[in-house]
C-alpha cells in the first residue's frame, strides 16, 4: 500500500545582491509530490523536507483524501506524519 501526498512546500533562497532580505525574493513556495510506501506500521514516516507550510497537505490514500488530525498527524517542524492507523506494504505479486 503506497500513499499520496502533496505538500506546499516554503523554500527560503539565499538573498541576491544588496538588497535586504525583505526586499527581494528571498522566500519561493513550491509544490511538491511525496510517494510513501507503508511499512506495516504507523509511523512516523519521515519526509524529504522539514520546511512545510501549515495546513498545506493533501494527502491521497487510494483515492481517497486523507483528514488531518482524523487519519493522520504531520509534524511541519520534524518533517513528519503520523498515520492513525498502519499502512500495509505494497502486495507483491
Amino acid at each position: 500500500m503506497f500513499l499520496r501526498l502533496f505538500i506546499l512546500l516554503l523554500i527560503q533562497t539565499f538573498p541576491s545582491g544588496n538588497d535586504p532580505p525583505l526586499f527581494n525574493n528571498s522566500i519561493k513556495l513550491s509544490l511538491k509530490k511525496v510517494i510513501i510506501v507503508g511499512e506495516d506500521r504507523k509511523g512516523p514516516y519521515k519526509l524529504p523536507d522539514i520546511f512545510i507550510l501549515k495546513n498545506s497537505e493533501i494527502a491521497i490514500k487510494d483515492t481517497i483524501t486523507l483528514e488531518r488530525e482524523r487519519d493522520y498527524f504531520l509534524n511541519t517542524k520534524t518533517g513528519t506524519i503520523l498515520f492513525f492507523e498502519s499502512l500495509k506494504k505494497e502486495d507483491k505479486g
